[in-house]
């Protein structure tokens, strides 16, 4: 048996016009931590246990919320939250770039994320919790929960100092002062926002590249030496 089950069984079974019963109903409603849709139907059976007006029911039920130090339901939160899960890795997977807008993680890198594209993953379960919105519009509705996203998300300001990383399809080329690496698997932490079409292979060799730079210096009086220079300038 869930929780909501136990909760509504214990209500239809110890609920009376006693207001000792309703608060007592109250407290264990609040305590169940209920989904907006399951607090509403709680609350019903519990308005139509005990004769209590609606409207004086969910006055007692907030102040004993305030009073223990429960945070209702919010049905703009809950579905932001469960967008967040079901399409963004619980909120890791998607960011908000200061002056940008939103961005989210495609597992190599980060990437713009159009405000109408977000949109259309909300709307989809907005309708889910239709019949807990109430007079409020599927569009408002939207468009709260997009506000929720926004609180409960990261800001990222994007002129902060990069990460000194090479983003390869194969992974990630962490470079160290001393000019070796580590390759790291892909990772939204690493705040990359770009990813070059190649996989990083160390065994690889560029010939053509080899011979054009040996070229360009051959004429040197050390050129070996002039090459592996402008290596280390290169980085």
């Amino acid at each position: 048996m869930s929780k909501f089950q136990q909760v509504f069984e214990f209500i239809s079974t110890n609920v009376t016009d006693e207001i000792s019963t309703v608060r007592d109903a109250l407290l264990l409603v609040a305590k169940s931590e209920p989904t907006p849709i399951e607090q509403e139907r709680l609350l019903k059976n519990v308005t139509e246990k005990s004769g209590i007006t609606a409207r004086t029911l969910r006055q007692e039920y907030t102040r004993i919320c305030i009073e223990q130090n429960i945070l209702q339901s919010d049905l703009g939160t809950t579905i932001a939250k469960e967008v967040l899960k079901t399409k963004y890795q619980t909120g890791e997977h998607l960011i908000n770039c200061r002056g940008l807008g939103f961005f989210s993680y495609n597992s190599t890198h980060w990437v713009p994320l159009p405000d109408p594209d977000l949109r259309k993953q909300v709307q989809p379960i907005v309708l889910k919790y239709k019949g807990a919105m109430g007079s409020k519009s599927a569009a408002a509705m939207v468009q709260e929960v997009l506000t929720c996203i926004c609180d409960l998300i990261e800001i990222y300001d994007p002129e902060e100092s990069p990460n000194n990383v090479i983003n390869t399809l194969s992974g990630e080329l962490w470079l160290k002062t001393d000019g070796s690496y580590d390759l790291k698997a892909h990772s939204p932490a690493s705040r990359l926002f770009n990813c070059l079409p190649y996989s990083f292979d160390p065994q690889a060799k560029s010939p053509v590249y080899d011979e054009t730079v040996h070229q360009i210096f051959g004429l040197a009086i050390e050129p070996q030496e002039v090459v592996r220079h402008w290596h280390e300038f290169l980085g």
